[in-house]
């Protein structure tokens, strides 16, 4: 039940930080929030779902890929801990005030990958529903900033 709490909650913290990335000090408190909840998501699956065993999440992953796309991988996890390391790197780089277009789409599209692969294709229906509100919101939040932008042009 904490695995899906902590990511339930990560979801739309993620998404309310990417929209208010033009108040950055609350943004990188979203961010580090919504990191923490990740973190902790991962370690409540190790303990909850793995026994804490890499080679039985490895297992579990690549069953669930196997059912949904009919091809066994557990390449999922992977993901899953590259996708911890860089939020960990872009973290870092929110508090030392670091910028970047690129590196920025980069993270957010990513992270927009792991909500919609995450919580809509392979989640319970809870994590569904706040996955598809939170990618509704940070769509709408994009449509509005970018009508804003072109407003003040």
């Amino acid at each position: 039940m904490i695995t899906i709490i902590t990511i339930a909650l990560a979801i739309p913290l993620w998404a309310l930080a990417i929209v208010r990335r033009r108040q950055p000090r609350s943004a990188r408190w979203l961010w580090l929030a919504a990191f923490v909840l990740f973190v902790a998501h991962i370690f409540a699956a190790y303990a909850e779902y793995y026994e804490w065993s890499h080679a039985l999440a490895w297992q579990k992953t690549a069953e669930q890929v196997e059912a949904f796309f009919g091809v066994r991988s557990g390449f999922g996890l992977l993901v899953n801990y590259a996708f911890a390391l860089i939020l960990l790197i872009d973290l870092i780089r929110h508090f030392v005030g670091r910028k970047g277009s690129r590196w920025r789409w980069f993270v957010d599209g990513f992270v927009v990958f792991m909500i919609l692969n995450g919580a809509i294709v392979f989640g319970s229906t809870i994590s569904m529903v706040i996955g598809g509100l939170s990618l509704a919101v940070l769509f709408i939040g994009w449509i509005f900033k970018s009508r804003s932008r072109y407003a003040t042009d």
